[in-house]
């Protein structure tokens, strides 16, 4: 609690600015949530560890300001039909994901991050089929499959996080057994750089 303003940390919709003179990254110590997280640029991360946080927005994220995926925790928040968010999460790397709901209805979405992609999607040993070596745990509030256009994702990655040579960029899904290739309505792929779904209708 050294680098909240007072030692006291943020609750119950309160906005947080992360000063440009603050001296450490900032720990969460339990699950909290807060109204707009204002990064002001001072190179430090929101470490969740094993809580997580419910935010309404985020601004001022990049690659050394955001939010580090540290444990357990996850990011949270909430969109209303037509609305984009960027996730601004990051691991070892800073691999943000933007999402945007076209369902029709609000919901919330929640979100985390792993360094590989793993035989059986969170644990075991690593595919060693080409791919980016990056895990994008994404769920939401509501349960049901997404009507309306469905979901839009972005994700964003590092040229070195690619392994071997992907011919067509897809996202894939794991149903708890296998993966799953997921067509997209469109997609797009900027200089390998970041990798655009658009039209996800599953739940």
């Amino acid at each position: 609690s050294l680098n909240w303003c007072g030692g006291v940390i943020a609750d119950n919709g309160s906005d947080v600015d992360i000063s440009p003179t603050c001296r450490f990254d900032l720990l969460l110590d339990k699950n909290r949530s807060i109204g707009q997280l204002n990064f002001l640029f001072g190179s430090k991360y929101l470490r969740l560890c094993n809580f997580n946080l419910t935010v309404n927005s985020i601004t001022g994220h990049d690659s050394l300001n955001h939010i580090k995926i540290t444990g357990t925790g996850v990011l949270r928040m909430g969109l209303v039909h037509g609305s984009q968010k960027t996730f601004p999460i990051g691991k070892a790397t800073y691999n943000p994901v933007s999402i945007t709901n076209k369902t029709n209805q609000t919901d919330t979405f929640t979100t985390s991050l792993l360094d590989e992609v793993y035989g059986k999607g969170t644990c075991c040993s690593p595919l060693n089929t080409p791919r980016i070596k990056r895990t994008w745990l994404i769920a939401k509030g509501n349960g049901t499959s997404n009507a309306g256009d469905g979901v839009d994702f972005t994700f964003n990655w590092y040229k070195d996080e690619i392994s071997g040579s992907i011919g067509t960029f897809r996202m894939y899904h794991y149903d708890g057994t296998s993966w799953n290739k997921i067509n997209p309505v469109s997609s797009a792929v900027v200089d390998t750089a970041y990798f655009t779904h658009n039209g996800y209708k599953g739940s």
